[in-house]
């Protein structure tokens, strides 16, 4: 199933332009064409850093062929733009010429804008170009270094937790995510931690991402919620913009409302293993009060298969816009 593109708007002051949907596996796909800071001015005219969180690549290439512009000037960039306006609508991603290769990873491929120099990641399927803060760098680049492999019984013990699946509009569905604690080979015990076996690199700015290497245990987090009422975030659907509401109840009777998929419980007077799904009746006009989600959570990364065979690797040479 596709639908025209069309804007929408998310919390957090987020554009969102989409090019429609298609179902995959039961699970209801979005497929972004871009991805940017409503009112946020560009510090860059070219790569548009600074407004632009991420773009479909493959998209971006057939646009700019179509209004034959493809340069790496500003103004030239500008001048496309202007030129594709009257027929369709304004350009508002960068001319994939507007790149160079940084650096080529074990999986996917960091460049650098041409005019002002920030970084963008293009994961190894050449499916959506991502900014990354400069920060953030160090972290891929160690990343890409080696595999990330987790031991078997390190495994089990995820197993038994159990992963928290994607939402039903397939928000997620680029990791495998589990919630629990984590004990590092440096003697830190991580409470709230999460697990992410992913193939790309860890660019995501909002994830306090650290590498699976750093793990020499797990454990049961006593903040994770327990599996069922996470499959049933999971389940929920949208009611309004943002708002994909699960009640749940606590042993004393009190509901409360969990918005998406949160993997932990945020409240000191209620333990989180005690939170059960509510059989009583909802009122959806007028909820339960909501439970927040904790923001200091760790996201180890590691592989889920060998990501180097995934690889598209590129002659340094080549040219990004090809």
């Amino acid at each position: 199933m596709s639908l025209p593109s069309m804007l929408c708007w998310i919390e957090g002051g987020a554009a969102l332009i989409w090019l429609g949907l298609y179902c995959e596996r039961g699970i209801l796909i979005v497929e972004i064409l871009s991805r940017s800071r409503s009112g946020v001015p560009a510090t860059c005219k070219l790569c548009l850093a600074g407004k632009l969180d991420s773009f479909n690549w493959t998209n971006a290439k057939s646009t700019w062929a179509k209004a034959k512009f493809n340069q790496t000037d500003a103004k030239f960039y500008e001048a496309g733009t202007k030129a594709n306006a009257g027929t369709t609508r304004e350009i508002n991603v960068p001319p994939p010429g507007a790149f160079v290769i940084f650096q080529s990873l074990r999986y996917g491929t960091l460049y650098r804008c041409k005019i002002c120099g920030e970084v963008w990641y293009l994961d190894g399927t050449e499916g959506m170009m991502s900014f990354v803060q400069q920060a953030r760098v160090p972290l891929i680049l160690k990343w890409s270094e080696q595999e990330i492999v987790l031991s078997e019984t390190i495994l089990a013990k995820l197993d038994a937790i159990g992963r928290t699946p994607p939402d039903i509009f397939g928000n997620g569905c680029q990791y495998s995510e589990t919630p629990c604690g984590v004990q590092t080979i440096l003697g830190e015990s991580i409470d709230l931690a999460v697990v992410s076996f992913q193939q790309h690199a860890p660019f995501e700015s909002w994830r306090e991402s650290r590498l699976g290497s750093e793990i020499a245990d797990v454990y049961e987090s006593p903040y994770a919620l327990p599996l069922d009422v996470r499959i049933a975030t999971s389940q929920a659907d949208e009611l309004r913009m943002g708002f994909a509401p699960t009640t749940v109840e606590v042993p004393d009777g009190r509901q409360f409302t969990l918005n998406w998929r949160p993997n932990f419980w945020a409240r000191s007077d209620c333990r989180a293993s005690d939170v059960k799904l509510s059989r009583q009746p909802v009122d959806w006009a007028n909820l339960p009060e909501g439970v927040p989600t904790p923001t200091n959570i760790a996201y180890f990364v590691a592989d889920t298969i060998d990501c180097n065979s995934r690889c598209r690797a590129r002659p340094e040479n080549q040219d990004p816009g090809t």
